[in-house]
């Protein structure tokens, strides 16, 4: 795969097996969890499924704890379990190539698919270093209530506010200015409150 195949392409499943073994369960279970968001129909059912799925990917609900509240949600497929972050995130990526169109799990357009992947991964052929001197108390105050409210309209602030600290990262910039759906694992975040 080329840098541009990852930048443009709209066929998400190649663009997960170029991520095998270079991206944390974290990173899996949020993308995961972003996908079941994007549900159309945001019954009771899929708003539990993906509050759930996000707190088991931060680390806040164990795996005992993770399989108490999942049963409790309906699921017509064993293989939507996200018991290994790998095998959960692949149904996403691979739903539609497979069949699983069981219950209300999410059957997502290829090109959001993909747009999930790279809001979560960033850029793989070019890694971005955040420089200590862009993590002002503002820049980490507007990450942090990004992260946590999972409202992101304020993303076109967190870049200026990067960029009044010295960023001038066109990467981080223009993500952050872009008018595409952020998630919690946006990358550019993750990168600020240091996560992986």
């Amino acid at each position: 795969m080329t840098e541009l195949d990852w930048l443009k392409g709209r066929n998400p499943v190649l663009l997960f097996r170029h991520l095998q073994g270079r991206i944390t369960e974290r990173k899996l279970r949020l993308f995961a969890a972003a996908a079941l968001n994007t549900m159309k129909e945001r019954d009771q059912d899929s708003i539990a499924r993906y509050e759930v799925a996000e707190r088991f990917a931060d680390g806040l609900l164990t795996v005992s704890e993770l399989r108490k509240a999942w049963p409790a949600m309906r699921t017509d497929n064993p293989a939507t379990a996200p018991e290994l972050a790998y095998d959960w995130a692949e149904v996403v990526v691979m739903a539609k190539d497979r069949g699983y169109y069981g219950g209300s799990f999410p059957i997502l357009s290829q090109p959001l698919v993909s747009h999930l992947l790279r809001e979560v991964v960033g850029n793989p052929f070019q890694p971005v270093t955040l420089l200590p001197s862009w993590r002002t108390d503002t820049a980490l105050a507007l990450g942090r209530q990004r992260y946590e409210s999972r409202d992101f309209s304020a993303m076109p602030i967190l870049a200026d506010a990067l960029q009044d600290a010295g960023c001038d990262n066109t990467d981080i910039l223009d993500h952050c200015r872009s008018d595409r759906p952020h998630v919690r694992g946006c990358w550019v975040i993750d990168l600020l409150l240091g996560k992986e």
